[in-house]
């Protein structure tokens, strides 16, 4: 019985499976380009499904952001405000400029980047200015944590409605952080902590724990 359409022949078939079988070497060639192997410098990692599934609210953050996992949450974003202010008041006080901070974050983006367990898909130019506006937040509000000469009457989050408790709680999330590295070399890169003898960020971070 006739099918109707003109035969194929084996030399079209095999012309077929191999068409199919180079698009699938290119397609596996991508992925390999694009795919990132483990890295050994991962250190912020996403909570697991199933431990976020017993209480969701334990892992995510309620006031403020810090790092790019939860950048750009709706509930999150009023507080973007005063990163802005703290940033301000970070470069009033470190004696460097905006460019040089960013500069060192260009050079050191790709050890940033490898920090994260999960692939984070902001642009450079994204993940450098939340990465400076994070870090800068989060030294001035150790800074103001530990010592009250550095906290200015109009910060609501020290003074009325006294936000500081939930900051404090949000920036030792899991998921919530930024490589120690950045902090370390933005504080080292400033004079903010003052001249000699300066407390480090370990000491800092210490009082604040």
């Amino acid at each position: 019985m006739e099918s109707g359409g003109p035969p194929s022949t084996n030399h079209e078939l095999g012309h077929q499976v191999s068409l199919d079988i180079d698009r699938l070497i290119q397609s596996v060639k991508k992925e390999l380009k694009i795919s990132c192997a483990p890295s050994g410098t991962w250190c912020i990692y996403k909570v697991l499904e199933r431990l976020r599934e017993l209480n969701e609210k334990a892992y995510a953050p309620r006031l403020v952001s810090i790092g790019p996992i939860h950048h750009g949450k709706d509930k999150l974003k009023a507080m973007e405000d005063y990163k802005t202010m703290y940033l301000r008041e970070f470069l009033d006080r470190s004696g460097v400029s905006v460019e040089a901070f960013i500069e060192f974050i260009k050079e050191n983006e790709t050890r940033l980047r490898d920090c994260y367990a999960e692939t984070i898909g902001f642009s450079s130019e994204n993940l450098i200015k939340m990465t400076l506006m994070d870090a800068a937040f989060v030294i001035m509000f150790l800074l103001k944590w530990n010592y009250k000469d550095f906290r200015r009457s109009r910060d609501s989050i020290f003074y009325p409605p006294y936000k500081s408790v939930d900051v404090r709680v949000d920036i030792c999330l899991l998921e919530n952080q930024l490589p120690f590295f950045i902090l370390e070399e933005l504080c080292g890169l400033s004079t903010i902590l003052g001249n000699s003898p300066k407390p480090t960020l370990i000491e800092l971070t210490h009082g604040f724990f």
